[in-house]
């Protein structure tokens, strides 16, 4: 057929048009697909269209205040592939469980944790369920093992209670119980007391004992005795691995429970057991016994410069005073802590980096503004072991993440506008505070439960604090009868026994000072700096002829440029012509 130029013509127009408007709503449709379609309106009705569509239901249970709830709302719910599973297989509702239906809902299907996220029949029933923060991937994966019965929650719960002894159904039963946060150690008690000795070494409930068995259980006794046995089936790393983890956490419990009884048997049982790390799961925990001076609060550390450390938190217990944080019912303990004392002496922004020696080193911190001082009156009739009373401390701010790719570094930020992060990897600062002379604040630094949460096997080694914009002005401490004639850096017989009073000193501690001299102002400028450097330096050599470490001592001449009194008598002249020393760290 020959089509003429005016047919042509129309029907070129007809071809563009078709596929314009495809492509049109091809866009509407990925459009469409590319965050989940929530039902707006009530239960009652959203049961009527599962019925009448003949889908499953997918309930997201949130709450407002829930992190993980509204990751799930901007990361996962917006994806492409999963909100087109999603809407294709199920009717979508999410409610608030702390608002209108949502208290309902939650009462009926005994909601506890955020976000919980279910998948019912039309009738509303119970199928499957899972909770918390998973990808994309995961989510789409939990969808498709709802819709299909053999991995169902409700289908395993069947198959498990009809045949409690079938190992394969009670591992994939439990890890979807745990998926769910509904396994308790109640049905795992119950799972061991019905299996006999003889299938304990079976595959599955190897892979039950390592994941579920704790230090009274039946099994791990049984693992106890013939670790040999499934050392040859499963390998002894596998097998020792378990046994530390199952001592370590019966150490820890021991520990919180204060019971050294208890805590002397797990030691000499887990020697006996000779697995690789044993000892070092040993001298972890003893560690932890161990308590340094500023574990508590109201033993702080007075901070007097801009670089504190290296210093580590306390591995034993403070002793025990808690302090909110933002967020219900969790507090701040005492536990694996150190303490340090701020008195602010000016008007400034307080920003600081905690940096541990080790970079898996977990160390978090808090920051509490002192509202109230205890007086005199308070402090002397306080009992000891009592709380250091009436000091009234207001959080402020808090880090508790761990931020990878500042390897552990953590502290306060001109560059952020948070106040507190939680638990879990995260940012790793929170904002500066600006703070006012006069005014007084505490810095809590602790270590998950004194130990490195990425590598527990180890102990920590300690952070240092890098002040910035703050520092107790350092305050040159004048040493008595340290002057010199005029024109001289020769130390005269009387300094002596004042320099041997900051031997004593230096030698009972580990403080660094720095040695400052001066001139009065008879000289020429040149003349000055280098007079004031030598009797700087007369010191320093007077310090390490007494064993004083160099490493120790710093030395500068500030020439006549800081008087203390008038050079225009010889009285102030002399006065002028003197040394000072400033702690520059602890």
């Amino acid at each position: 057929m020959i089509l003429k130029g005016a047919e042509i013509k129309a029907k070129n127009i007809s071809t563009v048009l078709a596929i314009f408007f495809f492509l049109i709503c091809a866009g509407l449709t990925q459009a469409q697909s590319r965050q989940i379609r929530f039902e707006k309106t009530n239960w009652a009705q959203v049961l009527v269209k599962a019925k009448k569509e003949k889908k499953m239901i997918f309930l997201d249970c949130y709450t407002s205040w829930c992190g993980p709830c509204k990751r799930m709302e901007k990361k996962v719910f917006t994806n492409d592939t999963a909100a087109a599973f999603y809407n294709s297989n199920f009717i979508c509702v999410k409610m608030d469980m702390e608002k209108d239906e949502g208290f309902e809902i939650a009462k009926k299907y005994n909601i506890r944790n955020y976000p919980s996220l279910l998948y019912l029949n039309s009738a509303g029933d119970l199928i499957h369920i899972t909770c918390g923060s998973v990808p994309a991937k995961r989510f789409i994966k939990n969808g498709t093992d709802a819709l299909d019965p053999q991995k169902q929650l409700q289908g395993f719960a069947s198959r498990y209670n009809s045949d409690m002894t079938n190992s394969k159904i009670a591992f994939h039963y439990f890890e979807l119980l745990e998926s769910a946060c509904m396994l308790d150690d109640s049905i795992i008690k119950k799972y061991f007391s019905v299996q006999n000795d003889s299938s304990w070494t079976s595959q599955y409930n190897w892979k039950i004992i390592h994941q579920y068995a704790d230090y009274s259980s039946k099994p791990f006794k049984y693992l106890e005795t013939n670790k040999t046995v499934f050392s040859k089936l499963y390998g002894s790393d596998s097998v020792e691995t378990k046994i530390n983890q199952v001592y370590r956490d019966a150490l820890q419990l021991a520990r919180l429970k204060r019971n050294e009884i208890e805590s002397k048997k797990l030691k000499s049982d887990l020697r006996k057991l000779k697995t690789k790390n044993a000892e070092n799961i040993i001298k972890h925990d003893e560690q932890q016994f161990l308590k340094l001076p500023n574990a508590d609060m109201k033993n702080a550390l007075e901070i007097t410069d801009s670089v504190i450390g290296p210093v580590n938190v306390s591995k034993g217990f403070g002793e025990v005073m808690d302090y909110q944080y933002p967020c219900k019912g969790t507090f701040f303990k005492e536990d694996n802590s150190a303490w340090f004392k701020l008195n602010i002496d000016h008007d400034t922004m307080l920003t600081f980096d905690i940096v541990p020696i080790d970079s898996l080193d977990d160390y978090d911190f808090a920051v509490f503004k002192c509202e109230e001082q205890p007086s005199v009156k308070d402090v002397k009739s306080n009992k000891k072991g009592t709380k250091s009373d009436k000091v009234k401390l207001k959080f402020t701010r808090a880090c508790y993440s761990y931020c990878t790719s500042k390897s552990g570094v953590t502290g306060l930020s001109l560059y952020t506008d948070k106040t507190n992060i939680g638990i879990g990897d995260g940012p790793a600062y929170v904002s500066g505070i600006p703070v006012k002379a006069g005014e007084t604040y505490y810095l809590l630094v602790d270590c998950l439960n004194g130990s490195i949460s990425h590598n527990k096997n180890q102990v920590p080694l300690g952070f240092t604090i890098y002040f910035y914009n703050y520092w107790y002005k350092r305050r040159p401490i004048i040493l008595n009868n340290v002057f010199f004639e005029n024109n001289k850096s020769v130390l005269p017989s009387e300094a002596f026994s004042e320099l041997d009073k900051l031997v004593m000193r230096l030698k009972k501690s580990k403080i660094k000072i720095e040695i400052i001299g001066h001139a009065d102002g008879s000289g020429d400028e040149k003349q000055n700096q280098e007079l004031s450097e030598a009797r700087a330096k007369a010191v320093v050599d007077y310090l390490t002829s007494k064993n004083i470490n160099s490493d120790r001592l710093f030395f500068k001449g500030l020439g006549s440029t800081k008087p203390i009194a008038s050079n225009t008598t010889e009285d102030g002249r002399q006065k002028n012509r003197r040394v000072e020393f400033v702690i520059v760290m602890n």
